[in-house]
């Protein structure tokens, strides 16, 4: 279950608020290393270091998140 959390919910949040983000501002590339930044102590404190690539993953998905906000920015 808590794998499901992760690879689904977490990441489905993280692209959604990125999306968001996207539309009001732009592109930010400020949230991205936000995102993983504020993932990394997570890594240690509740998974252990093996889940370090998902920092990386989380980060990929808020840039395309908000990459995809970004061209709606402009439109509105």
């Amino acid at each position: 279950m808590a794998m499901v959390v992760m690879l689904v919910v977490m990441l489905a949040a993280t692209f959604i608020t990125a999306f968001i983000c996207g539309i009001k501002n732009g592109f930010s590339m400020m949230l991205v290393a936000f995102v993983a930044i504020w993932f990394l102590p997570t890594v240690f404190i509740y998974y252990s270091s093996s889940a370090l690539v998902y920092t990386v993953i989380y980060a990929a998905i808020a840039a395309a998140g908000c990459a995809f906000g970004g061209r709606l920015h402009g439109k509105r």
